[in-house]
């Protein structure tokens, strides 16, 4: 499994945050929006929740705008709030004692950050961050907690998100372990595309470098051969983009698995 310096990382989150003026865990106030009606959000567990479950976490919920690399939820530390993302692209992080560090999962609009609150944990030994800028409903975690108790069907689609979660996470484990560079990072593109709006896929090499553990010549190499099977990828500003996803699941369809598409 591709591994990167965890140190590297959290220096790299550390300065983009003290840049920005923000704290991990805070957004600045300005951000704040209403929260709309549950016709209108995005986020698909929000509009699959009963409606009220859904008006007992709108009640206390706040809208923001969430900057790339913003975290959400730190490692062993309690968070206040979990998120539903409504666009944009949230990245968990594992490290392990040897302070090495892998991505272990994304999560977009069709779920929520924060979700090892439904299991009644409190902390969670990963890191959450945005890895591409978007918006979401912050709810505190009282709020959800008071929600499943009180609304069974709501508490069963939480749980029934995090197996779906634990399934995409074992996939992952496969892939890493028996497909080469290039199918597995096909299927990290297909993966991140299902959890944007969109076919746009703002992510520099340097970050799919930083997230898969290897070299930016070597994210370069590999694209060059999806490209090869699939057609030129369009790039712009050192981003990829997703134009030709749709013909290029050869190189990820056998490892994608288990995949929580939109």
């Amino acid at each position: 499994m591709a591994v990167m310096s965890f140190m590297m990382h959290k220096r790299i989150l550390e300065a983009t945050i003290k840049a920005a003026g923000m704290s991990a865990g805070s957004l600045p106030k300005e951000t704040c929006m209403s929260i709309p009606d549950q016709s209108s959000v995005r986020n698909l567990l929000l509009k699959s929740l009963p409606v009220e479950a859904f008006e007992m976490l709108a009640a206390d919920a706040e809208k923001v705008h969430l900057p790339t690399r913003h975290v959400l939820v730190e490692s062993d530390q309690p968070n206040d709030h979990v998120c539903f993302i409504e666009d944009g692209l949230a990245s968990m992080v594992a490290t392990s004692v040897e302070d090495e560090a892998v991505e272990v999962g994304h999560i977009g609009y069709e779920g929520m950050v924060g979700s090892h609150v439904v299991l009644r944990t409190d902390t969670t030994p990963n890191r959450t961050f945005l890895q591409v800028e978007g918006s979401g409903f912050l709810v505190p975690v009282g709020t959800l907690k008071r929600a499943t108790a009180e609304f069974p069907t709501a508490n069963d689609l939480f749980l029934n998100y995090v197996h779906c979660c634990d399934i995409q996470l074992a996939q992952s484990a496969l892939a890493n372990a028996r497909y080469n560079m290039h199918e597995r990072l096909a299927r990290w593109l297909l993966m991140c595309h299902d959890r944007l709006i969109g076919n746009d896929l703002p992510l520099t090499h340097e970050f799919l470098a930083l997230m898969l553990g290897v070299r930016r010549s070597g994210v370069t190499n590999e694209l060059h051969i999806i490209e090869g099977r699939s057609g030129p990828l369009a790039a712009m500003s050192g981003s990829s983009t997703g134009k030709n996803w749709k013909k290029s699941p050869r190189d990820a369809t056998a490892c994608r698995s288990g995949n929580m598409s939109a």
